[in-house]
């Protein structure tokens, strides 16, 4: 039986549920009388960028962006910055999202005006004991969703609190598709966790766990391999956490890059990119594009994978089915971020201080900005404007602005 004495529930959150939730979290009541019924549509509203890769697939694609004449229209410098840790943007609903050492900030999308902030060491129901940020802002179903120190948040559009789970070891990966958050982390034992985003309840757990979540797509989470498997990277299925496959790859330092998932294929690798079936993690083909100090990431179309391989200072526009090159281009100073984006006509990259645009079709420059602060390590575009996190700066770039 799924344990719930880690979930505390926001005076708010009380309300809301009408006291019966809260009475499932210390046992008075079967707690499958208060989750809400488990839905797994994962559609992405074109004006949004909620999370890390903009969807659960980490495809990293939205429709349009900006081309040219592209200029910086705001800028907002946090005042609780956290150095040598990348500076997350996620975007949902005219408000951008980012995270600090202790705290999440919401800043106004068209000035960059900040909205509200929520400070984790000061409005937790554990004390007041700190809480430092451990992963990047989810938005989903109800809210915003955030690791800090050993716990789960769910802060609502205002800034309030909603309900915090309490585990007993920090993590990193905060995953969500539909109205479930998935995270792997310690109870009594290491265990890969859904909660119900409405009301913070267990769904299931696994534990040991197969994978920490980092990826879905098609009823299926991908992430790496569990700390004690022999293997690099597997799937369960987002229902029941029943494990689908697991894979040894030649892949390093595994945690820091994402799979992207798209159409049922999962793209990965340091070095060598693997594209593998979703349904059984079979190869469908793989190249040798990376080395092994930088590694890779990718974003995905309809038709290609872009991989950006910060090693050989090189782009490559891959065809999705065969792995065949369709283009490939040679940036200078390209840097490994968390999310390359890409829309119908353009790839954005970052290179050192600037964000770059290319065309998707071919790879010619479309324009080159540098960007204030200490250089962009993290992107997100939403709603024809380009966001990047750059040191202690979150930074707002707009077509027409030169």
């Amino acid at each position: 039986m799924p344990s719930t004495r880690f979930l505390s529930v926001s005076r708010r959150g009380l309300l809301a549920l009408g006291g019966a939730a809260a009475a499932a979290s210390v046992g008075l009541l079967d707690s499958t009388w208060f989750r809400s019924p488990q839905r797994l549509d994962t559609t992405i509203a074109d004006e949004t960028w909620p999370m890390t890769g903009r969807d659960p697939g980490r495809t990293g694609f939205v429709e349009r962006g900006p081309t040219e004449s592209v200029g910086v229209v705001w800028t907002h410098e946090l005042d609780d910055f956290f150095p040598g840790i990348d500076t997350p943007v996620v975007v949902d609903s005219g408000t951008v999202y980012t995270a600090t050492r202790n705290a999440i900030h919401a800043l106004d999308a068209d000035s960059g005006v900040q909205t509200w902030q929520y400070e984790f060491d000061s409005r937790t129901l554990l004390g007041g004991e700190a809480q430092f940020v451990q992963s990047h802002p989810v938005v989903g179903d109800e809210g915003v969703y955030i690791s800090g120190s050993v716990s789960l948040f769910a802060v609502d559009g205002e800034g309030e609190s909603r309900w915090q789970y309490r585990t007993s070891r920090s993590f990193q990966n905060v995953l969500v598709a539909g109205n479930t958050v998935y995270f792997t982390s310690r109870l009594d034992d290491e265990t890969l966790v859904a909660l119900d985003t409405e009301s913070g309840l267990t769904r299931w757990t696994d534990s040991p766990p197969t994978i920490v979540p980092q990826a879905y797509s098609d009823g299926v989470v991908v992430g790496v391999a569990a700390d004690d498997s022999d293997a690099t990277l597997g799937a369960v299925r987002a229902q029941t956490g029943q494990t689908r496959w697991t894979r040894s790859l030649a892949v390093d330092d595994p945690y820091w890059h994402l799979p992207s998932v798209s159409d049922g294929t999962v793209f990965y690798g340091t070095q060598t990119l693997y594209a593998l079936s979703l349904a059984d993690g079979s190869t469908q083909w793989k190249r040798d594009l990376g080395t092994e100090d930088d590694g890779l990431q990718t974003c995905v179309d309809s038709e290609t994978v872009y991989v950006v391989s910060p090693g050989t200072e090189r782009v490559f526009a891959l065809d999705r089915r065969t792995g065949e090159t369709q283009w490939e281009r040679e940036v200078s100073g390209l840097e490994l971020t968390r999310s390359p984006v890409v829309t119908s006509d353009t790839l954005y990259v970052v290179a050192g201080p600037t964000v770059v645009g290319l065309e998707a079709e071919g790879g010619t420059e479309r324009f080159r900005l540098r960007v204030p602060g200490e250089g962009p390590d993290s992107l997100a575009l939403a709603d024809g404007t380009l966001y990047a996190g750059s040191g202690q700066r979150i930074v707002a770039l707009r077509e027409g602005e030169r």
